[in-house]
């Protein structure tokens, strides 16, 4: 069992609000920056960071750095993997100014040892885009049971962040549908690490619903579990 009473879409209605939301958070650049986390990221929070990093193989490869030019693409990575940079970034994490001036850094740096300015096209970016929407929509519509909806661009989008877990799905597949509703909406809303894209937690919460289209909202259409996770709500 899922939830029921779907705020549905159609599919050009679902891919174009996943985009606009999913960019009101990550944004949409052409340059590698310092996300919050200190994660040299591009494009739609495509993070290109860490040893072993598919995205980043996924970046090189819309870029044109093949997998057959193996010292560019460890070139690059050595750039982007700077430790003594990421720690700088951390450090900074709440000052744009010194933000700014260590993407500079990281950015003149990539040039050099790319031989050309180091950014994604919109065509680039797209198309990446384009592959990883479709990748996590068809792994979260397995889990989840959740078609083309409100709710389903919410669970895309904290399956982008990465908090899409077990705990989500757990609660998707309660036995009662509204029930399933309430406790899905609070591991959205509450589950992940306190301070830690709050607002970005609450938008998702907010488009998923405590209700869904069409329910009862007085105390006769919620059951004891939606009866907390409302009272939750107001705190």
């Amino acid at each position: 069992m899922t939830i029921s009473n779907l705020q549905t879409l159609t599919k050009p209605q679902f891919d174009a609000q996943l985009r606009a939301f999913i960019e009101q958070f990550e944004g949409n650049k052409p340059l590698p920056y310092d996300d919050t986390t200190g994660n040299p990221t591009i494009g739609i929070g495509f993070n290109i960071y860490g040893d072993k990093s598919p995205m980043r193989d996924q970046v090189f490869t819309q870029m044109g750095i093949l997998d057959t030019d193996v010292d560019m693409r460890k070139k690059l990575s050595d750039v982007i993997n700077d430790p003594g940079r990421r720690t700088r970034a951390l450090a900074a994490a709440n000052n744009q100014t010194e933000l700014n001036k260590i993407n500079a850094e990281m950015q003149a740096e990539l040039d050099a040892a790319y031989g050309q300015s180091f950014s994604m096209t919109p065509d680039q970016i797209n198309t990446l885009f384009d592959a990883e929407v479709a990748s996590r929509v068809s792994s979260v519509n397995t889990s989840s049971g959740v078609d083309y909806s409100n709710e389903l661009i919410a669970l895309i989008s904290a399956k982008f962040n990465g908090v899409y877990g077990q705990g989500t799905i757990d609660a998707l597949h309660l036995s009662d549908p509204y029930e399933a509703r309430a406790e899905a909406w609070y591991q959205i809303r509450y589950a992940h690490v306190a301070g830690q894209n709050e607002k970005r937690r609450y938008a998702e919460a907010a488009l998923f619903g405590l209700y869904g289209q069409g329910q009862d909202k007085g105390n006769r259409g919620r059951s004891p579990i939606m009866q907390f996770r409302y009272e939750v709500s107001l705190i």
